[in-house]
């Protein structure tokens, strides 16, 4: 199952997690490997619009860093959004 929100990391190992396999038994995240639990630590992310943190990092402050590192992959299709990644992209 892919994540839609392209902010989620392995709490493990803190790599960025894009989907869960489909398969019996414990959580398995993709593609780390990891059996562990993830988060997003992207707080304004929504599937409209993508990363919003440039006009709400006073209200959720967090590592805007990291999202500079997240440029989707060929063929991902997912809303990133945010000025830093929608220049990398277009």
């Amino acid at each position: 199952m892919t994540f839609a929100d392209p902010y989620k990391i392995c709490l493990l190992c803190l790599a960025w997690v894009d989907a869960v396999a489909d398969q019996p038994g414990p959580i398995v995240l993709v593609p780390c490997g990891c059996r562990s639990d993830y988060r997003s630590v992207c707080p304004s992310w929504g599937p409209a619009a993508g990363c919003r943190c440039t006009g709400f990092a006073a209200a959720y402050p967090h590592d805007l860093v990291m999202h500079e590192r997240r440029h989707p992959e060929p063929g991902d299709t997912r809303t990133y959004g945010g000025p830093a990644v929608l220049a990398a992209v277009t």
